[in-house]
């Protein structure tokens, strides 16, 4: 599974090194919620995608990134009983390397809706990782710089919870 990652995060580069147009890279930070808001505090991510223009208001693309999800001090009567448990009594930070499509639909001016659609490959000991979805919105508040809002949501079916999460960033776009 690592050399899938691996290759993918590759033929990113490598594509985006021949047409930087398309090229995008992106922050975020924000609040586990459901399940994960149970366990974690908040979230932090990084992504790099590529998108080909399908028309003036549809592009498709290739995104990943990796995202982590910080435990919060584990209760005490749960301390002896959880296999999400840090050596330092807090529940395992999730992380997740996310690898998916990406669908942008540019609305009204300056502003998108976004989907991506994939697979995260959890990173952490005890979890699985499993499908994953991010719809959203971004707003261009300068030139090649977004703001964006979005839900993200992993699957981990294996365990029978879903890791969501809401969530604020920046995209930077390269000509």
């Amino acid at each position: 599974m690592k050399k899938l990652v691996l290759l993918a995060i590759t033929i990113l580069l490598s594509v985006g090194a021949y047409a930087q147009n398309g090229f995008n890279a992106g922050v975020y930070g924000g609040v586990p919620v459901g399940d994960a808001g149970d366990t974690h505090s908040f979230n932090v991510g990084v992504d790099l995608s590529y998108l080909w223009e399908l028309s003036s208001d549809f592009s498709a693309g290739l995104t990943t990134g990796y995202h982590v999800g910080f435990g919060k001090d584990l209760p005490t009567e749960l301390l002896s009983q959880n296999r999400f448990l840090a050596e330092d009594s807090k529940y395992k930070n999730y992380g997740v390397i996310l690898v998916a499509l990406v669908v942008v639909y540019n609305t009204l001016s300056n502003f998108a809706l976004f989907a991506n659609i994939g697979y995260g490959i959890a990173t952490a000991d005890g979890y699985n990782g499993g499908f994953h979805y991010r719809p959203g919105v971004s707003y261009e508040v300068a030139n090649n710089i977004r703001v964006q809002a979005s839900y993200l949501n992993v699957n981990e079916s294996d365990l029978g919870v879903n890791w969501s999460t809401i969530n604020l960033g920046l995209e930077f776009g390269f000509d």
